[in-house]
C-alpha cells in the first residue's frame, strides 16, 4: 500500500472514532433524551390534530347546502345512513387520540419531573385546564360514554325556509342527542351540569371546536414549559450538537489520498 494512502486510512479511522464519541455524548445527554420524548409528544399531537380536522371538516362541510342537500335524497336512504356512521367514526378517533395525548403529556411529566416543582405546577395547570371547568370534563364524561358503554347519540337534522322575496335559509347540522345521552348513567358532577345546560340539541361542531382549543393551549404550554425548566440540559444538548457537527466537518475523505501515479 502507498504510505499515502495508508496515512489517509489512519486518518479515517481516527476520524470516526473521534466521530463516534461526539456522537455518544450527544445521545447519553440528558437533553438529548428530553427532545427524543417532545418529538414524540409533537407525533401524539398531531394524531389528534388530524382527527380533530377531519370531524371538524366534516361537520362543517355537512352544513353547506351543496354538500348536506344530496345526502337527504329520500330515495337514496343509504346516503344519510353512511354519514351518521361516519361521523361516529370520526368522533369515536377524536375523543380517544385527545385521550392518548392527555396520557401522553401526564407520562412525559411523571417520567422526568417526578416530585419537582414543575410537577406540582403541570397538575396544577391540568386541573384548572380540564378539572374544574364543566365543558373539559363533559367532553372526558363522553369519552367514556363512548368507550365503555355505546357509540354517543347524535342525529343529523335538515331544515329549510324561505319568505318571499328572500334567499331561502339552509340548516343542516350534526347534534348532540341530549336526551338519548342522559340515559347513560355515568353522568357526574362538572360533566352533568355541562350536560343539562344545553337548550336543546347542541351542534357538536360548536362542543368540539372549543374544546379543541383548551386542548392545543394546554400543550403548547407544556411545551414551552419543559423547554424552560431544563434550559440547562438543552444549552449543553446545542453544545454537543455544535461539537459533533464541528468533527463531521473535519472528514478526511473530502481531502483524496495520495497514491502512485
Amino acid at each position: 500500500m502507498h504510505p499515502g494512502v495508508a496515512e489517509h486510512s489512519r486518518k479515517m479511522d481516527a476520524w470516526r472514532a473521534e466521530l463516534d464519541r461526539a456522537r455518544g455524548l450527544v445521545e447519553c445527554s440528558a437533553g438529548a433524551k428530553l427532545y427524543a420524548q417532545l418529538k414524540g409528544l409533537d407525533l401524539t399531537a398531531e394524531i389528534f390534530s388530524r382527527n380533530s380536522r377531519q370531524l371538524l371538516q366534516t361537520l362543517a362541510d355537512f352544513e353547506r347546502i351543496e354538500v348536506g342537500m344530496p345526502l337527504w335524497d329520500a330515495e337514496k336512504p343509504e346516503l344519510i345512513a353512511n354519514f351518521n356512521i361516519e361521523v361516529s367514526r370520526l368522533l369515536h378517533n377524536f375523543l380517544a387520540a385527545s385521550a392518548t395525548l392527555g396520557d401522553h403529556e401526564r407520562a412525559l411529566v411523571e417520567r422526568n419531573f417526578k416530585g419537582s416543582d414543575f410537577e406540582a405546577e403541570y397538575k396544577a395547570r391540568a386541573e384548572e385546564t380540564f378539572g374544574t371547568p364543566t365543558l373539559p370534563r363533559f367532553v372526558k364524561a363522553l369519552r367514556n360514554f363512548f368507550l365503555h358503554s355505546e357509540a354517543v347519540p347524535t342525529h343529523a337534522t335538515m331544515s329549510m325556509s324561505w319568505k318571499a322575496g328572500e334567499q331561502s335559509k339552509f340548516d343542516s347540522t350534526v347534534r348532540l342527542n341530549v336526551q338519548q345521552a342522559r340515559r347513560w348513567g355515568g353522568w357526574k358532577g362538572a360533566a352533568l351540569d355541562h350536560l343539562n345546560s344545553f337548550v336543546g340539541d347542541p351542534p357538536l361542531r360548536d362542543i368540539f371546536v372549543s374544546y379543541t382549543g383548551i386542548v392545543f393551549k394546554f400543550y403548547d404550554w407544556i411545551g414551552e414549559r419543559v423547554r424552560a425548566v431544563r434550559a440547562e440540559d438543552f444549552m449543553e444538548l446545542q453544545a454537543l450538537a455544535g461539537a459533533y457537527n464541528s468533527v463531521l466537518d473535519r472528514n478526511p475523505a473530502r481531502i483524496a489520498p495520495t497514491s502512485a501515479a
